[in-house]
């Protein structure tokens, strides 16, 4: 780990100019020029014509600058992940210290701790050169969870970002990219569950607005969601045992959508997994190359938890 060249003055975070071209997130202070609210992201309220958060002052926010979301890297390639991550109100340093908001930054890939970063400056950005790229094709997602010394998450909106990035062999694939793998889902708060779901060289189009002769056209198609099916292995026998089917409207060809029918998780505690199964416009499990069993497919786990009030 390095400490990344200085882009970021004061955690103003003024325009990246260079390598790194990511977005950066209305969530995060004094980023965004805005003329109204709805200009800025939920949470955030155009003031003085700048997007500002409207949360404690004292809470931490960081954010991952880099890879950019759903960057895609070639498959094969021997490279480490290109991670940079920036942030404020958080001092980096595995020890207590005098400052209320001293910590560390918690390094998750596809929902398994890779690394913490412990050391620099995030007002600067901070550089993190020893994540290696995924082996597998599809879908990964990246996360960061600023920590206490102790192990405790910070609990603000901020201190936590995920992006999700592809890594790409050629083939057709879809993904959940939120929920994130490990989001915890309150049960009893009453607020359904909104899946995202991207794609990598497949089209989500509507069955019922295509021209015959598309109807068989490779990489097109659209998606049914389940909640813990035994997927791959029930294929195709359960393919109309979903809870919803996904699919654009009218004319729209995407490679990222959000469900518009919410789904409730089970209303007990532990995991459950959100899966996505790629679809025909023929109402039939999408085979790659046509090859049998090879369905495409991705499932994230979400974790149901209970808050309890202190």
């Amino acid at each position: 780990m390095r400490r990344f060249s200085a882009y970021l003055a004061t955690f103003t975070l003024t325009a990246i100019v260079g390598c790194y071209d990511a977005s950066l997130s209305p969530s995060l202070d004094d980023i965004y020029v805005c003329d109204a609210d709805a200009d800025c992201a939920l949470g955030s309220r155009c003031i003085d014509s700048v997007c500002r958060v409207l949360v404690d002052e004292q809470d931490p926010a960081i954010q991952v600058i880099s890879p950019a979301a759903l960057d895609v890297f070639e498959m094969g390639a021997d490279a480490a992940i290109p991670i940079v991550v920036a942030g404020a109100r958080l001092e980096l340093s595995n020890q207590p210290g005098d400052d209320v908001n001293v910590g560390y930054v918690e390094v998750l890939l596809d929902g398994a701790v890779v690394d913490t970063i412990t050391a620099g400056d995030l007002a600067e950005g901070v550089e993190l050169d020893g994540v290696a790229m995924p082996s597998e094709p599809g879908l990964h997602h990246l996360s960061m969870v600023a920590r206490r010394p102790n192990g405790d998450a910070f609990e603000g909106d901020y201190a936590q970002d995920s992006i999700g990035f592809w890594v790409d062999d050629g083939n057709e694939h879809i993904g959940i990219l939120s929920p994130p793998p490990g989001e915890k889902i309150p049960l009893g708060a009453g607020e359904p569950l909104t899946i995202d779901v991207v794609s990598l060289n497949f089209t989500m189009a509507n069955p019922g607005f295509v021209s015959p002769d598309e109807v068989e056209e490779p990489g097109l198609g659209y998606v049914h969601l389940y909640l813990d099916a035994t997927l791959p292995g029930c294929l195709p026998s359960c393919n109309f045992e979903h809870q919803s089917a996904i699919i654009p409207a009218g004319l729209s060809r995407v490679n990222r959508i959000t469900a518009e029918q919410a789904v409730l998780l089970p209303n007990e505690l532990g995991a459950v997994q959100v899966q996505v199964v790629a679809q025909t416009l023929t109402n039939a499990p999408y085979l790659r190359g046509g090859i049998a069993a090879d369905y495409v497919f991705h499932s994230v786990p979400v974790q149901s938890t209970v808050e309890i009030e202190p």
